[in-house]
């Protein structure tokens, strides 16, 4: 019983280090319900009627999506300087937009290039990466709604309010708890190295040819998982007040260089005794 409990909680921590993907899911569902909220009463207190709601809440839903994701860490400045490119990029891409709906090939036309740079600026970093996401987003829901331009205001109050509620959000209740996240990380890849040591283990026990063939696979998948654990930690390492009291960045780096190192010689001299080569997570023959 009590190796069924140590397995199915090393199976929790290891699945998601910090507990990263459930937390912004957590975030973009609460934040999504709640601005749809938001942005009917907004719509409903503007006297929006029909299709007006509608609109109010799409692009509330819009972004609060893509800001759930952007105002993550916890720097309440950062995420204010983010946020503030919300309506920038919405309003820039909806602008484009009604200018070019009323002709469909010069829509299409500039469709692609509005695409082209929504991607080619993430080369400056996260930020960009949304505030190209979201100036695609306002021209795709401007030209094919067909907006004009007496719409345009209102439709930008719909983004500030959405901008104001997220950014509202993100700096109180969904705030992100650095510290817990990083012990969390931490413990994920010391759990992800005990799984990598347990199918070690089992890999040299195993008898059956077949068995090993799939324990080998299991052995490179959690090679990898390790890694991603590794990352995870980095990342946190990075955000401000993430250490708790005794650590530091590079006592910790240097602990996930060894251990990593550590499960790489084992692994390689697990393969030595099958007759088989470890290449950095790669078993060959």
């Amino acid at each position: 019983m009590g190796n069924w409990i140590q397995t199915t909680w090393d199976w929790i921590a290891a699945s998601d280090p910090g507990l990263t993907r459930l937390r912004s899911a957590f975030n973009v569902a609460v934040g999504m319900a709640t601005s749809l909220a938001v942005e009917y009463g907004a719509a409903r207190a503007a006297h929006a009627a029909g299709l007006g709601v509608i609109v109010a809440m799409l692009l509330g839903a819009v972004v609060t999506m893509s800001g759930s994701l952007a105002l993550t860490g916890s720097s309440v400045t950062r995420k204010v300087k983010t946020a503030m490119s919300f309506p920038v990029a919405l309003g820039v891409g909806m602008a484009a937009g009604v200018l070019t709906s009323s002709n469909t090939d010069l829509m299409l036309s500039v469709f692609v290039v509005v695409m082209f740079i929504a991607v080619a600026i993430r080369r400056w970093g996260i930020p960009y990466f949304f505030s190209g996401f979201m100036g695609w987003m306002g021209y795709f829901f401007a030209s094919f709604t067909h907006a004009t331009w007496s719409q345009l205001p209102f439709m930008m109050l719909c983004v500030l309010v959405a901008t104001a509620w997220v950014l509202l959000l993100a700096a109180t209740v969904l705030r992100t708890r650095p510290r817990r996240s990083l012990t969390r990380a931490v413990r994920a890849f010391g759990v992800r190295a005990r799984l990598v040591a347990q199918t070690l283990h089992d890999l040299l026990a195993q008898r059956d040819e077949s068995q090993r063939v799939a324990l080998r696979i299991r052995l490179r998948t959690r090679a990898a998982q390790l890694s991603e654990a590794a990352l995870m930690v980095e990342g946190w390492l990075a955000e401000p007040q993430a250490l708790p009291e005794g650590w530091s960045a590079l006592t910790v780096r240097r602990w996930l260089l060894d251990l990593q190192q550590v499960m790489d010689r084992m692994a390689s001299s697990t393969m030595v005794l099958l007759g088989e080569k470890w290449r950095s997570g790669r078993v060959s023959s």
